[in-house]
């Protein structure tokens, strides 16, 4: 698999439509096209590399906006049954968005506000 970091020495597939790939120098979530549309807003996606099909998320930082508005992905990036699940969100992931991404937070906010106050 051809990434924006290079050729995967491993993918492994989380679900249909994502994977976490790791190459030589670096790596991070590949999500087809259609999968992103349909799970992630437009404030995350924007912060992503859109390459032909796929939605690329390094695992620098950039990877947090993926299981930060996809949750259930946060199971199978801590462990099935890991009582840390929740802290993980919580903390770690507000952390890593605020840090890196805090104009993301207002475009995500903004973006739900408005979504709940529609007719």
């Amino acid at each position: 698999m051809l990434t924006p970091w290079g050729k995967a020495t491993r993918v492994i597939h989380l679900e249909r439509g994502i994977s976490f790939v790791v190459t030589p120098e670096h790596g991070g979530l590949v999500l087809a096209r259609e999968y992103a549309e349909a799970r992630l807003s437009l404030p995350a996606r924007k912060r992503g590399r859109c390459l032909g099909d796929t939605y690329a998320f390094e695992m620098e930082s950039a990877w947090a906006l993926v299981l930060w508005e996809i949750p259930h992905l946060r199971v199978a990036w801590v462990g099935a049954g890991a009582p840390e699940a929740d802290h993980f969100a919580e903390r770690t992931l507000s952390a890593i968005i605020s840090k890196r991404f805090p104009d993301y937070l207002k475009e995500y906010w903004a973006l739900k506000s408005y979504t709940m106050c529609r007719p």
